[in-house]
Formats: structure tokens, sequence, C-alpha cells
């Protein structure tokens, strides 16, 4: 079982299009056990580092970590989460504009 927020929000169809035609962004993958992540201060750079990169943006780590924690389980022994950072108003003919990246968190069951 699987489910998805987008800036905290659930997601639609719509929303993931561009993501899905366009495929600009950048993610992380993490295990969380008992709603800890071995590692995260390490996925959270990443994140934050790709995102100034790929987009010339900076990412907040501790909304990240909020956004992320929203659908991990504390009481779950296992789930798998993925981060997936991209901006839905890009698409091919515009990835030099200027980019505000929103945060999709998935977690696996």
């Amino acid at each position: 079982m699987a489910s998805r927020e987008l800036n905290g929000h659930p997601v639609t169809a719509g929303e993931l299009q561009t993501l899905a035609l366009t495929n600009y962004g950048h993610f992380t993958t993490m295990r969380a056990r008992h709603g800890r992540v071995r590692g995260l201060a390490l996925h959270l750079r990443r994140l934050t580092d790709d995102s100034r990169t790929l987009f010339h943006a900076d990412l907040d780590p501790d909304r990240v970590r909020a956004l992320a924690r929203r659908l991990a389980p504390v009481t779950t022994p296992d789930v798998v989460l993925r981060v997936t950072v991209f901006d839905p108003a890009l698409d091919l003919g515009r990835l030099a504009a200027d980019a505000h990246p929103a945060v999709l968190v998935t977690c696996l069951l």
C-alpha cells in the first residue's frame, strides 16, 4: 500500500503529470524503522545540495523532515520513504525558468 503527499497535501494525477512527462527532479529513498531513518542527515543534505544544483533554489531540510514524518507511522516496523523534489510548473520548454520546487513524499508500507 502506498500513500503520497505533495507539500503535505494529497497529490492528484494532474499534479504528477509534469514529473511523469518531464522527469526533471531528484529524489532520495530511505527505510524508516519505527519512525527513524539511519543516515537521515545525509539524505537531507543530498536533497538540499541537489536542489541548489538543479533548481538554483534552497530547500529547507526541517520542512522536508516534517513532510516525511507525516507519512512514516511510528507504529509500523518498516516502511520505505521516497522524497522527490520537482517543480510542477516546469515543462520541457521552460526548464531554465525560475523554479519553485515542491516536495513529494511517497510511503510504501
